[in-house]
């Protein structure tokens, strides 16, 4: 579920330097607001190695596994600062919302896996082309799965729910 090639080897580094450039401008930001600094950093590096996942995924289970080590620690993250009186209310937001969002994604996906057999993205889209019509299950597939994605990301128009959750997050 897994590839590690030149472009995986490519956005690890690319995350892994985000990573290391996050901490270092949020050095002082944790000590101002009293933050536990050994658990940020273990959630900041959990997310980089959910996005090294996403990265090499090859199947999308593998990229579902890779979104949700992401979207996991965001969700920590979001209610990071205890004190604040927004965060618990982004928070409950980001965590519902990315239940949904999940939930819809694995519907899609398992459509998808229905109608072609497989889960290997290079092996859906080649069964994809083979096929004399498309049926209407694998579109709606692909919709959810897109959908699911689309939540996650906060692509239009799913961004309704974003300004909410970024006003609480710390």
């Amino acid at each position: 579920i897994f590839r590690c090639g030149p472009h995986a080897s490519f956005f690890m580094g690319f995350w892994s330097f985000l990573a290391a450039l996050t901490l270092a401008v949020s050095y002082g930001y944790g000590e101002d607001r009293e933050f536990s600094p050994g658990e940020y950093v273990a959630l900041i590096l959990f997310s980089c190695v959910g996005m090294s996942f996403l990265s090499m995924a090859s199947s999308l289970v593998g990229f579902f596994l890779g979104l949700e080590m992401i979207s996991l620690t965001f969700y920590i993250l979001t209610v990071f600062h205890r004190e604040a009186p927004e965060a618990p209310e982004a928070g409950m937001k980001y965590l519902i919302l990315g239940a949904l969002s999940s939930a819809i994604f694995l519907y899609g996906l398992s459509l998808v896996y229905g109608m072609t057999g497989t889960t290997i993205i290079s092996e859906i889209a080649g069964r994809i082309q083979s096929l004399d019509t498309i049926s209407p299950a694998l579109i709606v597939g692909l919709l959810f799965v897109l959908a699911g994605l689309g939540f996650k990301i906060s692509l239009i128009p799913f961004q309704m729910w974003t300004p909410d959750v970024y006003e609480g997050a710390p």
